[in-house]
Protein backbone atom coordinates (compact mmCIF):
# COMPACT_ATOMS: atom_id res chain seq x y z
CA UNK A 1 0.00 0.00 0.00
CA UNK A 2 1.06 3.70 -0.51
CA UNK A 3 0.31 6.99 1.27
CA UNK A 4 0.63 10.24 0.81
CA UNK A 5 1.30 12.48 3.29
CA UNK A 6 0.04 16.39 3.23
CA UNK A 7 1.20 19.39 5.23
CA UNK A 8 2.17 22.68 4.74
CA UNK A 9 5.02 22.72 6.25
CA UNK A 10 8.58 24.06 4.20
CA UNK A 11 11.01 21.95 2.84
CA UNK A 12 14.72 22.44 1.08
CA UNK A 13 16.13 19.59 -1.36
CA UNK A 14 20.02 19.68 -1.78
CA UNK A 15 20.75 20.36 -5.43
CA UNK A 16 23.32 18.12 -5.67
CA UNK A 17 22.75 15.02 -3.27
CA UNK A 18 18.99 15.32 -3.71
CA UNK A 19 18.75 15.25 0.37
CA UNK A 20 15.62 16.79 1.59
CA UNK A 21 15.57 18.96 4.51
CA UNK A 22 12.35 19.83 6.34
CA UNK A 23 11.47 22.98 8.62
CA UNK A 24 9.27 21.79 10.96
CA UNK A 25 8.42 18.57 13.34
CA UNK A 26 8.93 15.80 10.17
CA UNK A 27 12.33 13.90 10.29
CA UNK A 28 13.13 11.12 8.50
CA UNK A 29 12.74 9.23 12.01
CA UNK A 30 9.29 9.96 12.33
CA UNK A 31 8.21 8.64 8.41
CA UNK A 32 10.31 5.64 9.73
CA UNK A 33 8.33 5.03 13.32
CA UNK A 34 4.91 6.13 11.97
CA UNK A 35 4.20 5.31 8.28
CA UNK A 36 6.78 3.13 7.13
CA UNK A 37 5.88 -0.11 8.87
CA UNK A 38 2.33 0.28 7.91
CA UNK A 39 2.74 1.04 3.85
CA UNK A 40 5.83 0.28 1.59
CA UNK A 41 6.17 3.99 0.84
CA UNK A 42 5.03 7.33 1.49
CA UNK A 43 4.89 10.44 -1.07
CA UNK A 44 5.52 13.60 1.40
CA UNK A 45 3.70 16.76 0.11
CA UNK A 46 4.81 20.21 1.10
CA UNK A 47 5.90 23.73 0.39
CA UNK A 48 9.49 24.39 -1.25
CA UNK A 49 12.08 26.57 -0.02
CA UNK A 50 14.84 27.62 -2.01
CA UNK A 51 18.32 25.40 -0.25
CA UNK A 52 21.00 27.63 1.42
CA UNK A 53 24.02 25.88 2.89
CA UNK A 54 23.25 25.97 6.18
CA UNK A 55 20.05 24.03 6.10
CA UNK A 56 22.28 20.88 6.20
CA UNK A 57 23.36 21.88 9.79
CA UNK A 58 20.59 23.63 10.86
CA UNK A 59 17.33 21.29 9.51
CA UNK A 60 15.97 18.04 9.90
CA UNK A 61 16.56 15.53 7.03
CA UNK A 62 13.55 14.10 5.98
CA UNK A 63 14.53 12.32 3.14
CA UNK A 64 15.53 8.34 3.20
CA UNK A 65 14.41 4.91 1.96
CA UNK A 66 10.52 4.60 1.67
CA UNK A 67 10.01 8.62 1.34
CA UNK A 68 9.72 10.66 -1.53
CA UNK A 69 9.08 14.37 -1.45
CA UNK A 70 6.96 16.70 -3.80
CA UNK A 71 7.52 20.43 -2.95
CA UNK A 72 5.07 22.84 -4.40
CA UNK A 73 5.12 26.74 -4.58
CA UNK A 74 3.51 28.68 -1.87
CA UNK A 75 -0.05 29.36 -2.26
CA UNK A 76 -0.53 30.82 1.62
CA UNK A 77 -1.69 34.08 0.69
CA UNK A 78 -5.37 34.85 -0.32
CA UNK A 79 -4.10 36.08 -3.85
CA UNK A 80 -2.26 32.67 -4.58
CA UNK A 81 -5.15 30.87 -3.08
CA UNK A 82 -7.54 32.52 -5.78
CA UNK A 83 -5.35 32.95 -8.91
CA UNK A 84 -2.20 30.78 -8.57
CA UNK A 85 -3.18 27.16 -7.05
CA UNK A 86 -4.45 25.47 -10.62
CA UNK A 87 -0.88 23.53 -10.58
CA UNK A 88 -0.21 22.84 -6.72
CA UNK A 89 -4.07 21.22 -7.31
CA UNK A 90 -3.25 19.37 -10.18
CA UNK A 91 -0.16 17.98 -8.82
CA UNK A 92 -1.91 17.00 -5.40
CA UNK A 93 -4.39 15.29 -7.83
CA UNK A 94 -1.69 13.16 -9.95
CA UNK A 95 0.17 12.33 -6.43
CA UNK A 96 -3.15 11.01 -4.84
CA UNK A 97 -4.54 9.21 -7.75
CA UNK A 98 -1.31 6.88 -6.97
CA UNK A 99 -1.95 6.77 -3.19
CA UNK A 100 -4.31 4.06 -1.00
CA UNK A 101 -4.12 6.55 1.51
CA UNK A 102 -4.16 9.94 2.18
CA UNK A 103 -2.75 11.82 5.29
CA UNK A 104 -3.40 15.37 6.33
CA UNK A 105 -2.04 17.00 9.04
CA UNK A 106 -4.40 19.71 9.61
CA UNK A 107 -5.33 22.35 9.29
CA UNK A 108 -3.67 23.07 6.18
CA UNK A 109 -4.66 24.52 2.67
CA UNK A 110 -2.19 21.58 0.68
CA UNK A 111 -4.46 19.09 2.96
CA UNK A 112 -8.23 20.84 2.90
CA UNK A 113 -7.11 20.55 -1.13
CA UNK A 114 -6.34 17.11 -0.72
CA UNK A 115 -9.12 15.84 1.04
CA UNK A 116 -11.87 17.91 -1.10
CA UNK A 117 -9.89 15.89 -4.23
CA UNK A 118 -10.72 12.62 -2.75
CA UNK A 119 -14.08 13.53 -1.37
CA UNK A 120 -15.07 14.31 -4.97
CA UNK A 121 -13.25 12.17 -7.16
CA UNK A 122 -12.09 9.05 -5.57
CA UNK A 123 -14.01 7.64 -2.68
CA UNK A 124 -12.21 4.25 -2.54
CA UNK A 125 -9.30 6.16 -0.82
CA UNK A 126 -8.94 6.55 2.69
CA UNK A 127 -8.48 9.58 4.81
CA UNK A 128 -7.10 10.44 7.84
CA UNK A 129 -6.62 13.58 9.52
CA UNK A 130 -4.04 14.66 12.66
CA UNK A 131 -5.55 17.76 13.53
CA UNK A 132 -3.15 19.64 15.19
CA UNK A 133 -4.69 23.03 15.36
CA UNK A 134 -7.71 25.58 14.55
CA UNK A 135 -8.17 27.13 11.41
CA UNK A 136 -10.27 29.97 12.50
CA UNK A 137 -8.05 30.76 15.13
CA UNK A 138 -4.60 30.70 12.99
CA UNK A 139 -5.80 32.67 9.99
CA UNK A 140 -7.71 35.03 12.63
CA UNK A 141 -4.58 35.83 15.04
CA UNK A 142 -2.07 35.66 12.02
CA UNK A 143 -2.24 39.99 11.90
CA UNK A 144 -3.87 40.40 8.19
CA UNK A 145 -6.89 42.31 7.85
CA UNK A 146 -7.36 39.51 4.44
CA UNK A 147 -6.88 36.36 7.13
CA UNK A 148 -9.93 38.16 9.45
CA UNK A 149 -12.09 37.54 6.01
CA UNK A 150 -10.28 34.04 5.14
CA UNK A 151 -11.05 32.70 8.77
CA UNK A 152 -14.47 32.14 8.83
CA UNK A 153 -14.22 30.61 5.41
CA UNK A 154 -11.14 28.34 6.24
CA UNK A 155 -13.22 27.30 9.54
CA UNK A 156 -16.25 25.90 7.63
CA UNK A 157 -13.64 24.10 5.01
CA UNK A 158 -11.40 22.03 7.67
CA UNK A 159 -14.87 21.27 9.59
CA UNK A 160 -16.22 19.63 6.10
CA UNK A 161 -12.50 17.88 5.76
CA UNK A 162 -12.48 16.09 9.21
CA UNK A 163 -16.71 15.60 9.32
CA UNK A 164 -15.80 13.20 5.75
CA UNK A 165 -12.15 11.88 7.27
CA UNK A 166 -12.56 8.15 7.94
CA UNK A 167 -10.25 8.67 10.88
CA UNK A 168 -9.05 11.70 12.87
CA UNK A 169 -6.72 11.90 15.85
CA UNK A 170 -7.02 15.20 17.64
CA UNK A 171 -3.56 16.41 19.57
CA UNK A 172 -6.13 17.77 22.21
CA UNK A 173 -8.64 16.01 24.85
CA UNK A 174 -11.40 18.71 24.00
CA UNK A 175 -10.94 22.11 22.37
CA UNK A 176 -10.05 20.28 19.04
CA UNK A 177 -12.98 17.86 19.04
CA UNK A 178 -15.60 20.27 20.00
CA UNK A 179 -15.12 22.80 17.22
CA UNK A 180 -14.24 20.33 14.66
CA UNK A 181 -16.30 17.12 14.96
CA UNK A 182 -15.96 13.70 12.99
CA UNK A 183 -17.64 11.17 12.15
CA UNK A 184 -15.05 8.76 11.39
CA UNK A 185 -12.87 6.62 14.03
CA UNK A 186 -11.42 9.06 16.69
CA UNK A 187 -8.68 9.49 19.03
CA UNK A 188 -6.36 11.56 20.99
CA UNK A 189 -3.02 12.12 21.08
CA UNK A 190 -0.57 14.64 21.37
CA UNK A 191 2.47 15.21 19.02
CA UNK A 192 4.26 16.11 21.87
CA UNK A 193 6.48 13.34 22.72
CA UNK A 194 8.77 13.52 26.15
CA UNK A 195 11.14 11.03 27.44
CA UNK A 196 9.70 10.54 31.09
CA UNK A 197 11.50 12.76 33.07
CA UNK A 198 12.88 11.52 36.39
CA UNK A 199 12.69 12.75 40.01
CA UNK A 200 15.75 14.73 40.00
CA UNK A 201 14.71 17.14 37.10
CA UNK A 202 11.98 18.32 40.20
CA UNK A 203 14.41 18.11 43.03
CA UNK A 204 17.24 20.54 41.00
CA UNK A 205 14.02 23.22 40.04
CA UNK A 206 13.13 23.49 43.38
CA UNK A 207 16.59 24.04 44.96
CA UNK A 208 16.87 26.42 41.59
CA UNK A 209 13.53 28.32 43.04
CA UNK A 210 15.45 28.44 46.51
CA UNK A 211 18.18 30.21 44.79
CA UNK A 212 17.98 31.62 41.79
CA UNK A 213 18.53 35.46 41.69
CA UNK A 214 17.16 37.46 39.36
CA UNK A 215 14.01 36.00 37.82
CA UNK A 216 14.45 34.77 34.64
CA UNK A 217 11.44 34.65 32.47
CA UNK A 218 11.27 32.88 28.94
CA UNK A 219 9.20 32.38 26.26
CA UNK A 220 9.75 30.64 22.81
CA UNK A 221 8.90 32.17 19.70
CA UNK A 222 9.37 34.76 16.57
CA UNK A 223 9.24 38.18 17.02
CA UNK A 224 7.32 39.79 13.78
CA UNK A 225 4.60 36.57 14.70
CA UNK A 226 1.79 37.86 16.88
CA UNK A 227 0.65 33.50 17.12
CA UNK A 228 2.45 33.31 19.90
CA UNK A 229 1.74 36.25 21.98
CA UNK A 230 5.35 37.82 22.05
CA UNK A 231 3.81 40.75 22.06
CA UNK A 232 1.28 40.74 25.13
CA UNK A 233 4.25 38.96 27.45
CA UNK A 234 6.39 42.30 26.46
CA UNK A 235 3.69 44.77 27.58
CA UNK A 236 2.71 42.38 30.56
CA UNK A 237 6.58 42.23 31.56
CA UNK A 238 6.68 45.66 31.04
CA UNK A 239 3.42 47.16 33.27
CA UNK A 240 4.80 44.42 36.25
CA UNK A 241 8.32 46.16 36.39
CA UNK A 242 7.48 48.38 39.79
CA UNK A 243 6.18 45.41 41.63
CA UNK A 244 9.08 42.78 40.51
CA UNK A 245 12.36 42.08 42.00
CA UNK A 246 15.26 42.31 39.01
CA UNK A 247 14.24 40.38 36.25
CA UNK A 248 15.36 39.14 32.77
CA UNK A 249 13.07 37.85 30.06
CA UNK A 250 14.59 35.05 27.24
CA UNK A 251 13.06 35.14 23.74
CA UNK A 252 14.08 31.49 22.36
CA UNK A 253 13.52 33.05 18.31
CA UNK A 254 14.33 34.52 15.22
CA UNK A 255 14.10 38.42 15.17
CA UNK A 256 15.89 41.69 15.03
CA UNK A 257 18.12 41.80 18.11
CA UNK A 258 17.75 45.52 18.93
CA UNK A 259 14.00 45.30 18.64
CA UNK A 260 13.21 44.70 22.24
CA UNK A 261 15.42 46.28 25.18
CA UNK A 262 13.39 44.11 27.47
CA UNK A 263 13.70 41.51 25.92
CA UNK A 264 17.11 38.87 25.78
CA UNK A 265 16.94 37.22 22.20
CA UNK A 266 18.90 33.38 22.00
CA UNK A 267 19.78 31.51 18.56
CA UNK A 268 17.17 29.16 18.06
CA UNK A 269 17.94 25.52 19.29
CA UNK A 270 17.92 22.51 16.76
CA UNK A 271 19.36 19.87 19.20
CA UNK A 272 16.47 18.65 21.75
CA UNK A 273 18.72 18.16 24.58
CA UNK A 274 19.64 22.12 24.04
CA UNK A 275 16.29 23.17 24.40
CA UNK A 276 15.71 21.17 27.74
CA UNK A 277 18.49 23.05 29.00
CA UNK A 278 17.49 26.07 28.15
CA UNK A 279 14.32 25.66 30.06
CA UNK A 280 16.22 24.59 32.97
CA UNK A 281 17.58 28.15 33.51
CA UNK A 282 13.86 29.76 32.97
CA UNK A 283 12.04 30.16 36.31
CA UNK A 284 8.34 30.79 35.04
CA UNK A 285 7.84 30.29 31.09
CA UNK A 286 4.79 32.48 29.30
CA UNK A 287 2.39 31.05 26.75
CA UNK A 288 0.36 34.18 25.99
CA UNK A 289 -0.52 32.66 22.92
CA UNK A 290 -3.57 33.97 20.46
CA UNK A 291 -3.41 30.45 18.65
CA UNK A 292 -2.63 26.66 19.80
CA UNK A 293 -3.31 23.49 19.26
CA UNK A 294 -1.45 21.58 21.96
CA UNK A 295 1.83 23.75 22.94
CA UNK A 296 4.84 21.14 22.49
CA UNK A 297 7.18 24.37 24.39
CA UNK A 298 4.76 24.21 27.61
CA UNK A 299 4.88 20.54 27.87
CA UNK A 300 8.55 20.66 27.11
CA UNK A 301 8.80 23.61 29.92
CA UNK A 302 6.45 21.63 32.26
CA UNK A 303 8.31 18.46 31.93
CA UNK A 304 11.55 20.30 33.82
CA UNK A 305 8.93 21.29 36.49
CA UNK A 306 9.06 25.08 35.07
CA UNK A 307 6.11 27.22 36.73
CA UNK A 308 4.01 28.51 33.82
CA UNK A 309 1.68 30.87 32.64
CA UNK A 310 -1.02 30.87 29.52
CA UNK A 311 -3.80 31.92 27.60
CA UNK A 312 -6.84 30.20 27.09
CA UNK A 313 -6.11 29.47 23.33
CA UNK A 314 -6.83 26.04 22.10
CA UNK A 315 -5.22 23.20 24.61
CA UNK A 316 -3.67 25.68 27.50
CA UNK A 317 -6.44 25.43 29.50
CA UNK A 318 -6.02 21.55 29.31
CA UNK A 319 -2.55 21.81 30.73
CA UNK A 320 -2.53 25.10 33.06
CA UNK A 321 -4.94 25.13 36.54
CA UNK A 322 -7.62 27.81 35.61
CA UNK A 323 -5.69 30.58 38.15
CA UNK A 324 -2.60 30.42 35.85
CA UNK A 325 -4.39 31.42 32.42
CA UNK A 326 -5.46 35.21 30.75
CA UNK A 327 -8.09 35.42 28.47
CA UNK A 328 -6.44 35.78 25.12
CA UNK A 329 -4.88 39.25 24.82
CA UNK A 330 -5.76 39.77 28.56
CA UNK A 331 -2.29 41.83 29.12
CA UNK A 332 -3.80 43.21 32.73
CA UNK A 333 -4.88 39.52 33.92
CA UNK A 334 -0.72 38.03 32.40
CA UNK A 335 0.23 41.42 34.35
CA UNK A 336 -0.85 40.21 37.80
CA UNK A 337 0.04 36.74 37.17
CA UNK A 338 3.67 37.70 36.67
CA UNK A 339 3.50 39.86 39.82
CA UNK A 340 2.20 36.86 41.23
CA UNK A 341 4.94 34.67 40.13
CA UNK A 342 7.39 36.43 42.32
CA UNK A 343 6.31 34.56 45.36
CA UNK A 344 8.41 31.47 45.49
CA UNK A 345 5.95 29.00 47.33
CA UNK A 346 3.75 29.78 44.47
CA UNK A 347 6.40 28.76 42.10
CA UNK A 348 7.05 25.58 43.98
CA UNK A 349 3.56 24.47 43.89
CA UNK A 350 3.31 24.78 40.37
CA UNK A 351 6.40 23.08 39.74
CA UNK A 352 5.26 20.31 41.20
CA UNK A 353 2.00 20.21 39.35
CA UNK A 354 3.30 20.89 36.07
CA UNK A 355 6.32 18.14 36.66
CA UNK A 356 2.95 15.68 37.77
CA UNK A 357 0.81 16.83 34.58
CA UNK A 358 3.82 16.60 31.91
CA UNK A 359 4.11 12.77 32.40
CA UNK A 360 0.55 12.47 30.55
CA UNK A 361 2.66 12.99 27.30
CA UNK A 362 5.15 10.68 27.77
CA UNK A 363 5.91 8.44 24.82
CA UNK A 364 5.29 5.61 27.01
CA UNK A 365 1.79 6.83 27.57
CA UNK A 366 1.24 7.87 24.02
CA UNK A 367 3.10 5.83 21.90
CA UNK A 368 0.20 2.64 22.26
CA UNK A 369 -2.68 5.00 21.52
CA UNK A 370 -0.72 6.77 17.81
CA UNK A 371 0.23 3.08 17.06
CA UNK A 372 -3.47 1.50 17.54
CA UNK A 373 -4.88 4.45 15.55
CA UNK A 374 -2.42 3.68 12.55
CA UNK A 375 -2.69 0.13 12.73
CA UNK A 376 -6.58 0.21 12.97
CA UNK A 377 -6.41 2.97 9.85
CA UNK A 378 -3.95 0.31 7.81
CA UNK A 379 -6.48 -2.20 8.16
CA UNK A 380 -9.39 0.15 7.20
CA UNK A 381 -7.24 1.09 3.75
CA UNK A 382 -6.73 -3.00 3.42
CA UNK A 383 -10.10 -3.65 3.67
CA UNK A 384 -11.63 -0.78 0.95
CA UNK A 385 -9.13 -2.06 -1.41
CA UNK A 386 -9.99 -5.94 -0.76
CA UNK A 387 -13.67 -4.57 -1.32
CA UNK A 388 -14.42 -5.11 2.04
CA UNK A 389 -17.58 -4.09 4.25
CA UNK A 390 -16.06 -0.72 5.74
CA UNK A 391 -15.97 -1.31 9.82
CA UNK A 392 -18.39 0.41 12.03
CA UNK A 393 -16.64 3.87 13.03
CA UNK A 394 -15.03 3.27 16.75
CA UNK A 395 -14.52 6.48 19.48
CA UNK A 396 -11.42 5.43 21.17
CA UNK A 397 -11.68 7.90 24.27
CA UNK A 398 -8.55 8.15 27.07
Amino acid sequence: MKAVFIHDTFYSRHPESGEVFGFGTFPYELWAERFLPRFQSITVIGREKPFEPQDARTAMRSSGPGVRHVLLANINTPARRIFGSGEATEKIREEVEEADAVIVRGPSELGMIAAQIVKLTMINKTVAIEMSGCAFDHTWHHGSITGKFYAPVKYLRARRMVNNADAVIYVTEKFLQHRYPARGTVANASNVEIEAPSSHILEKRLQRIDETAPLTFGLIGNFGNKLKGLDIALAALTRSMEHLPPFQFRVLGHGPRENESLARLDTPLTDKNDVLNWLDNIDVYLQPSRHEGLPRALIEAMSRACPALGSTAGGIPELLAEENLHRVGDIAALRDQIIRSADKNWRKEQAWRNFQTAQKYTRENLLPIRNKFWDDFADLTRSKLAGEPEHENVAVKI
